[in-house]
């Protein structure tokens, strides 16, 4: 296992596990499946903000302290893991999110996605425009508007606004959106290119 793995499989909070001997003592000692050495641990405990090694049984946290300490919680089967001084972190836990996605997209147009009902296509392309005009180098997309399938766009409207280079608008949904031709062409779409699956398919004309 890489040891930058390390920091995707701890996705459990710290709190609760054994702390080192210089913190409360040690809960007797389980052997884990994986423990991890060398490491910069930041546990979000004011008593022990930093360590270096923990030890993980299951889908549980057994130990969090020095090296020395993590040693008890070894076995003939543990996985021992030198995570080579890189970071370790309780993990950050989200059902759906798309945080880095988001952060991308929030550079460019950011529109009022309504909540329910027909988009307003006129108002859509008119802050296009006026995106345009205040950011003549771009980013050239923008997110929101309305979801894919509730409001009549195409590559011919967006034209209309803007041809000379690529422009995106993604829907509100994040699943869809509509694209210029330059867009288009240069994602190859024009040329024929085939849907990438059956359920994602551009949106195309008669001919």
């Amino acid at each position: 296992m890489k040891p930058y793995l390390a920091v995707f499989i701890l996705t459990v909070a710290m709190i609760g596990a054994a702390c080192s001997k210089d913190g409360q003592e040690i809960e007797q000692a389980t052997v884990a499946d994986h423990v991890f050495t060398n490491a910069d641990v930041y546990t979000v405990d004011a008593q022990q903000p930093r360590t270096e090694a923990v030890a993980v049984a299951g889908t549980d946290i057994v130990y969090v302290g020095d090296a020395e300490g993590a040693e008890a919680f070894i076995g003939d089967n543990t996985t021992v893991i030198d995570v080579e001084g890189k970071m370790i972190l309780p993990g950050f836990v989200d059902t759906h999110s798309h945080t880095v996605v988001l952060a991308g997209i929030s550079t460019g147009l950011m529109m009022y996605t309504p909540p329910t009902g027909p988009g307003d296509k006129e108002k859509m392309l008119q802050s296009v425009a006026d995106w345009i005009e205040t950011h003549p180098d771009g980013p050239f997309f923008s997110f929101g508007g309305a979801y894919e399938g509730m409001v009549d766009i195409d590559r011919h409207d967006i034209d209309a606004v803007i041809s000379d280079r690529p422009f995106l608008m993604v829907s509100g949904s994040g699943h869809g959106g509509w694209a210029n031709t330059a867009a288009l062409e240069a994602a190859g779409v024009l040329k024929g290119r085939p849907d990438p699956i059956a359920q994602a398919q551009f949106g195309r004309e008669p001919d």
